[in-house]
């Protein structure tokens, strides 16, 4: 499959094809340009990296819940932190809860997108999370510290912020 085009959305007033220009290097080390029109059926769509990103108490997760409400197809993305739950949370729903040696062992392992020290305590998004979700196109929500939308946007410069 080829990967689409950054939106990957298709309005219903485009014909279902998508030319691309193509360009190739013969024998002789010139380039050699051409046109050619897929079917758009071939795109895979990559999905869409959005990042609301304040310091806390900003209103993220009050933004947050009005796009999830709005886009049934937007995923949430748990985050994982290092501190105790507060009354009321769940396990997987607002975080993943970690001792702080467990997130930083997998901090050494590389298992986070981005992660950033917060008020003593550690907060991370799971880079194999967001690698899967975008892949299979599915868009994607992160809900974080300004340091971590800021290590996301340098990641992925395609991201929304």
């Amino acid at each position: 499959m080829l990967p689409c085009p950054p939106t990957g959305r298709i309005s219903p007033f485009q014909s279902p094809t998508i030319a691309l220009t193509l360009g190739q290097t013969d024998a002789f080390g010139s380039e050699q340009r051409g046109a050619m029109t897929i079917p758009f059926y071939q795109y895979k769509r990559r999905g869409l990296l959005l990042v609301i990103s304040a310091p806390s108490g900003g209103g993220k997760s009050v933004v947050l819940q009005k796009l999830l409400a709005g886009d049934p197809g937007l995923i949430y993305s748990v985050s994982v932190t290092s501190r105790p739950p507060r009354a009321g949370e769940v396990e997987g729903r607002e975080y993943h809860f970690a001792s702080r040696e467990q997130f930083e062992k997998m901090s050494r392992e590389n298992a986070f997108y981005e992660w950033a020290e917060v008020h003593g305590n550690l907060y991370g998004t799971r880079e194999e999370t967001i690698r899967k979700a975008l892949e299979a196109g599915k868009d994607v929500a992160l809900d974080i510290d300004v340091q971590g939308g800021m290590d996301v946007k340098w990641r992925t410069p395609d991201a929304v912020l």
